[in-house]
């Protein structure tokens, strides 16, 4: 894949990068030995040639393009090549940080910044660095995964409450707000095995949220698109109709067939549980323990049982509809 050489630098942007060079100082990324100077939204990093181009065959090739045999003042900086990146200044940064320090920062088992996921995707993608998007991608799909069965196992408590969480998964540093940049790196880099699960984590939202988007660090701000925000907004309408009507049907499986003790079962048949079960409205993959959490010993076993099983197969019959509850299906759910 060849890429356009990089633009030059121009002589009135000495002063600004000067004052940035200390960003690439506290970062590491100043080499009193490097041979090019990479320069990204005025920021100068001073690195090696080798490093890069070991990495990326896109560097090579950049750093290969023929020279002319002197080079004036506004493309030498520190006495060697300097060139200007279309890229950003925090992406520029995650990729040479992650080419010099590879594992040891970020490694499998270091739980990365979603910013850092970001530029590992943009910035894989363009210079060709497929461990760097491969890992990126591994992690998404870890954090929102295709399967009902890892979904629960990822699911924070807080999360089944409906309510916004500091930390989702392991592996990426996000809140469950940051579903919204989820949902749109993955239509920008055509993950879309991600998309049924960070869509209803999405619509798990409150309002506000799902409306202004979030922030990050830089006060960058992501929204959904219209179309996806109207996406969140039907699919959430959906699971709120589907969840009220499961919760009344385990009204149905007391005093059934596996019921162990009918007549206080009957009994209880009648006495209404489901005020505190709608506070819950359309979490629709909590666990099934917090049915029961206003029963105690007023059912027997066996109807407990009954409507943990119910639950159960509601469950796994909405996870498999999310597709069409989300509007997906254009879609390939890997």
């Amino acid at each position: 894949m060849n890429q356009p050489p990089p633009k030059k630098r121009k002589a009135d942007e000495n002063n600004n990068i000067k004052e940035n060079r200390m960003r690439a100082v506290q970062a590491g990324l100043w080499h009193d030995d490097g041979n090019i100077i990479l320069i990204a939204e005025d920021t100068p990093f001073k690195v090696h040639k080798s490093m890069l181009s070991k990495k990326s065959e896109i560097f090579r090739d950049m750093f290969s393009l023929p020279q002319p045999a002197t080079l004036d003042e506004s493309e030498l900086m520190d006495g060697i090549p300097a060139v200007s990146m279309s890229d950003s200044w925090i992406d520029l940064r995650c990729i040479l940080l992650a080419i010099y320090d590879g594992y040891q920062t970020f490694g499998t088992s270091v739980a990365l910044s979603l910013p850092t996921i970001s530029a590992f995707l943009r910035l894989g993608t363009k210079y060709g660095l497929t461990d760097f998007y491969e890992s990126a991608v591994s992690r998404l799909n870890a954090t929102f995964p295709s399967t009902l069965d890892l979904f629960m196992k990822k699911m924070d408590t807080a999360l089944q409450e409906c309510r916004v969480i500091d930390k989702l998964g392991t592996t990426i540093i996000m809140t469950s707000a940051d579903a919204i940049v989820a949902i749109n790196l993955a239509r920008a880099h055509n993950i879309s095995s991600i998309l049924p699960a960070a869509f209803y984590t999405c619509s798990r939202l409150p309002p506000k949220i799902l409306v202004e988007g979030v922030k990050d660090a830089d006060g960058n701000r992501s929204v959904l698109s219209p179309e996806d925000l109207a996406r969140c907004w039907a699919g959430q309408q959906t699971l709120d109709r589907l969840y009220a009507v499961a919760i009344q049907s385990l009204r149905f499986e007391i005093g059934g067939r596996l019921c162990e003790s009918s007549d206080r079962c009957f009994d209880f048949k009648g006495y209404d549980t489901q005020e505190d079960l709608y506070k819950h409205m359309g979490c629709c993959f909590g666990s099934a323990s917090h049915l029961d959490m206003d029963i105690g010993d007023d059912l027997c076993l066996g109807c407990v049982k009954a409507r943990a099983s119910a639950w159960t197969l509601f469950q796994k019959e909405t996870w498999d509809s999310l597709l069409d509850i989300f509007d997906l299906k254009d879609s390939t759910h890997g």
